[in-house]
């Protein structure tokens, strides 16, 4: 119980609000979207949970939300702004 409390409480408190201060708020959305297919790799490689098939889908849909998510978008067109004085 001492466990849940120290680790699960105070550093992924800590560590949570660590990382938006040091790597930005969308490193730190990102990881939300991580969390569920980190849990599930450990439960298979410490727990020895079976890989279903929903497994593999729930992966590949993270992975593929990881890739959309770094994909560029083009900047937005600036409006000109006239500068000149008197105008």
């Amino acid at each position: 119980m001492l466990y849940l409390a120290l680790i699960n409480g105070v550093v992924c408190y800590v560590v949570w609000f660590a990382v938006p201060q040091s790597a930005g708020a969308t490193l730190g959305a990102l990881s939300l979207v991580v969390q569920p297919l980190v849990g599930a790799l450990l439960g298979i490689l410490l727990l020895g949970d079976p890989i279903l098939a929903t497994t593999i889908v729930g992966g590949a849909c993270v992975l593929a939300c990881l890739s959309l998510s770094g994909l560029s978008r083009a900047p937005a067109p600036h409006a000109s702004v006239d500068t000149t004085p008197g105008t």
